[in-house]
């Protein structure tokens, strides 16, 4: 992952929205869309329940 999925990656298992992490990182929601689908595609992450288990695993 580059740091620009890893940090959608934080926000959006931390709980946030597309929206409220586009918001976070001054970003378009269709970016941070493009990011978590380039984050799912490398990890064996299928959904964001999963997402934030694998965050808080790692944090």
């Amino acid at each position: 992952m580059n740091e620009a999925e890893r940090r959608v990656a934080h926000l959006v298992g931390d709980g946030h929205s597309n929206k409220s992490a586009a918001a976070e990182l001054f970003l378009s929601p269709n970016t941070v869309a493009t990011h978590l689908h380039a984050v799912y595609r490398k990890t064996v992450v299928t959904s964001r329940l999963q997402l934030a288990k694998l965050v808080a695993e790692h944090s």
